[in-house]
């Protein structure tokens, strides 16, 4: 924030950086209008091999669990169900609202994935986009094909960026808030612009918390080390707030709005705000944050050195914004923040790009060294990239092939308990995901584990989960029979039967079963031949055979995973 176009009769000296902008009013915080792209060839050429690099990277990078968890959400609201009251989500609903028309679109597909992949291409582009146009209005189209290049190559932004997930989209709302900020001349109509803005960012993740306290933060110690002369008047900072937090209210506001005439809201306040809040969550703070927190600090003080010697600090002023906030996000982060994931860093990753590829572009080097080492740093960061996914391997096959199975043999009545999602367009007997805050709540007696319970209830034939505690393991191993690639299919396995062999078991799950293995003649089924698959209701069931073989009960649908069974 800066000086509003108030009227002052003082002068003001003309910033002597010959790459501002001719538009620019020295003094001001900003310059008067959006810089133009000087060259558009060199970055939509950029923009283009960033585009060809994420789609050859859809199917070559491993599947994140969080991306069906997103999806399933996403399906929820596409299907009219109450969101967070019929389906669990620990985050604010915007990017799920957004995409649902996306699950409509495509339909139940096994290829979900790839296609909600592609749908974040645009995105994913658009925020680089964003970043090269801060770069070229505060440093110079060098830097900002540098900050986009190192950003489009940097693994864990590069791997994250192109994942289907809300943090892509609240990437690209922040990176719009800092154009906003530092590229246009400051007015009430642009603070109020900025405060939507927030407010987007603000209803895709509440982190955005942290980046508007690193915002603060940066913009409060920027003001302090600029002249003060230079300094906007509190009055202006005071009415740019007011308008700031307006337009901040106004999405979230919508939302909630949008949340509550379906009657989610009680729910919404529980998924997003009590569940991630948990005594103990993280454990003990961990040391190995400490070097990554001190080389942040350096960063933000060496993108505050230049305020000290320029002669007008406008232009270093909205360059060391740019850096500052994200490195105080960053040290906010990993000071206060109990678990740390890659696509936390998705927002400023770009910004501390810019501010790196601008300190290169400061140093008294060669002309050739100080070119091109950017780029062959890059293209050393690329080379990893492929060297661990070769464009034309499909990562997301097996998960395809999984969910391409769970789909064909349920229908949208049955439900799948899978760990946070993954079956998509299956609901879920237990209403929690089997995420990290919800495991940690299990153990501690904060919520309930009657998974059993859930499965018997609600007749749940299938499961497709990881990460069950180790008694509900043991439930779905005693009731389930592993069937393929970690789907468990409800049945009961009577092990090698000798000839004239008869074993009882007990059915918790009523329904359609099928014999397998054996001897195809000689099975009865209670004391009745056995000659097609069988309503079962539940309780205790004897089978008898009189061929000696290994025989198994299955739920009759998913018989066919069953390929290394003959079938009586």
């Amino acid at each position: 924030m800066g000086h509003a176009d108030s009227g002052s009769s003082r002068s003001l000296p003309r910033e002597q950086d010959p790459r501002l902008p001719a538009t620019h009013v020295p003094g001001a915080f900003l310059p008067r209008t959006f810089p133009r792209w000087s060259n558009g060839a060199v970055a939509a050429t950029v923009l283009f091999a960033y585009a060809v690099l994420r789609l050859l990277l859809v199917r070559a990078t491993r599947l994140n669990s969080d991306e069906p968890q997103h999806a399933h959400v996403a399906w929820a609201w596409a299907h009219g169900l109450v969101p967070y009251r019929d389906v669990f989500d620990n985050h604010v609903p915007l990017f799920h609202m957004l995409t649902a028309p996306l699950l409509r679109l495509f339909g139940e597909t096994p290829d979900i994935m790839y296609w909600l992949r592609l749908s974040m291409v645009p995105l994913a582009v658009t925020a680089l986009g964003l970043a090269y146009w801060i770069g070229q209005g505060l440093w110079n189209r060098r830097v900002a094909v540098w900050g986009v290049m190192l950003a489009a190559v940097f693994p864990p932004y590069l791997y994250v960026a192109g994942e289907y997930r809300t943090d892509v989209l609240w990437g690209v709302a922040w990176l719009a808030v800092l154009a906003i900020a530092v590229l246009g001349r400051w007015s009430m109509r642009r603070a109020l612009a900025l405060g939507l803005a927030i407010g987007v960012a603000w209803a895709v993740s509440l982190k955005t918390s942290l980046l508007v306290a690193g915002l603060a933060t940066g913009w409060l110690i920027v003001h302090v080390s600029r002249p003060r002369g230079e300094r906007p008047p509190l009055r202006t900072v005071a009415a740019s707030l007011l308008w700031i937090a307006l337009g901040a209210c106004i999405v979230p506001a919508m939302v909630v709005g949008i949340v509550a005439m379906k009657g989610g809201l009680a729910a919404m306040r529980y998924d997003v705000l009590a569940h991630n809040i948990v005594p103990g969550l993280g454990g003990a703070y961990p040391l190995s944050r400490l070097p990554r927190m001190l080389g942040l600090l350096v960063f933000m003080v060496a993108s505050l050195w230049p305020l000290r010697s320029a002669a007008n600090a406008s232009l270093p002023a909205r360059r060391a914004l740019v850096v500052a906030s994200a490195a105080v996000y960053g040290l906010l982060l990993l000071g206060a923040w109990p678990l740390l994931s890659r696509q936390d860093n998705l927002p400023v990753i770009p910004l501390l790009t810019l501010g790196l590829a601008g300190w290169w572009d400061r140093i008294a080097l060669p002309g050739s060294v100080r070119r091109w080492a950017p780029a062959a740093l890059a293209f050393v960061a690329l080379g990893f990239v492929f060297g661990r996914h070769a464009p034309l391997q499909d990562r997301i096959a097996d998960y395809r092939a999984t969910l391409a199975d769970v789909l064909s043999i349920t229908t949208a009545r049955d439900p799948v308990l899978d760990d946070k999602g993954a079956s998509i367009f299956r609901q879920r007997p237990f209403y929690y995901a089997l995420e990290t805050i919800t495991m940690m709540r299990m153990r501690l007696g904060s919520i309930p584990d009657d998974i059993p319970q859930r499965l018997v209830g609600t007749g749940t034939h299938v499961v497709w989960a990881r990460r069950l505690p180790a008694p509900d393991r043991a439930f779905v191993d005693a009731n389930y029979l592993p069937a393929v690639r970690g789907i468990r299919i409800a049945g009961h396995d009577f092990g090698q039967l000798g000839a004239g062999a008869a074993s009882r078991m007990r059915l918790l799950l009523p329904g359609r079963y099928k014999v397998l293995g054996g001897d195809p003649s000689g099975v009865s089924l209670d004391d009745v031949a056995y000659a097609e698959p069988r309503e079962l209701g539940a309780g205790e069931h004897t089978l008898s055979v009189t061929r000696a073989g290994h025989y198994l009960l299955v739920w009759e649908p998913a018989a066919r995973l069953f390929g290394g069974f003959a079938t009586p």
